[in-house]
């Protein structure tokens, strides 16, 4: 069930997920040419299935039930959402939303995607890492090297390695994540190269990163 709402300069639209508001000037002239205001309107709401009610400074009247049109509107909200998106944010703007994207997708989804060392999957993200490389300080700094210890695969097993096969580890997830970056670099500067905000917000960035979980084998 959703909601349409026209009052003063303002349209607020509910679909069945979220809500949106647009300055009611910049939705007739750009969205909807052809909407009428009511005369000496105080507030239009559209409840689907609820209500249809026009107030004004001289009464109310009710509107057909269903009304067409506001389900019209309603329907259309995630098209209203994307030009509204676009019309308010300058070309650079828009290149800086896109390269934001890019950097989250790398540095979450794909450096966090896993390695695959002997055929097992190993957590590849910055935190999994970071503790890799304590327990190789700490065992290449004490005395007694041991002859294999244990590092965590991605479902939280331990497994046994031996230094050589810890440091092997380690250059494979730092692998993985300068392989995230030049591909990432690689787009956000394609991205800065646009020259229309549809080109920039169309711009997919979705190719060229390496398959997961990583195996460089």
């Amino acid at each position: 069930m959703g909601t349409f709402r026209h009052a003063g300069n303002s349209i607020l639209i509910i679909d069945s997920m979220t809500q949106s508001t647009y300055p009611a000037d910049w939705w007739i002239a750009n969205e909807e040419v052809g909407y009428v205001t009511p005369e000496n309107l105080v507030e239009h709401i559209y409840q689907q299935g609820i209500m249809n009610r026009i107030y004004t400074f001289t009464g109310q009247v009710d509107g057909d039930m269903p009304w067409v049109n506001g389900d019209t509107y309603i329907s259309k909200k995630a098209i209203y959402d994307a030009a509204y998106f676009k019309y308010i944010h300058t070309l650079q703007q828009l290149k800086d939303i896109k390269k934001a994207e890019i950097d989250a997708y790398s540095n979450g989804t794909v450096k966090e995607g896993g390695v695959v060392f002997y055929s097992v999957t190993y957590p590849s993200h910055i935190t999994a890492y970071d503790r890799m490389f304590r327990q190789h300080a700490k065992y290449t700094r004490d005395l007694g090297v041991p002859v294999g210890h244990y590092v965590l695969d991605i479902a939280g097993v331990h497994q046994s390695v031996n230094l050589t096969e810890h440091e092997d580890l380690l250059d494979i997830i730092i692998e993985l994540h300068v392989l995230c970056d030049v591909n990432a670099d690689a787009h956000k500067e394609a991205v800065q190269a646009l020259a229309t905000k549809e080109s920039v917000i169309s711009y997919d960035y979705l190719t060229g990163w390496a398959t997961l979980p990583y195996d460089p084998s």
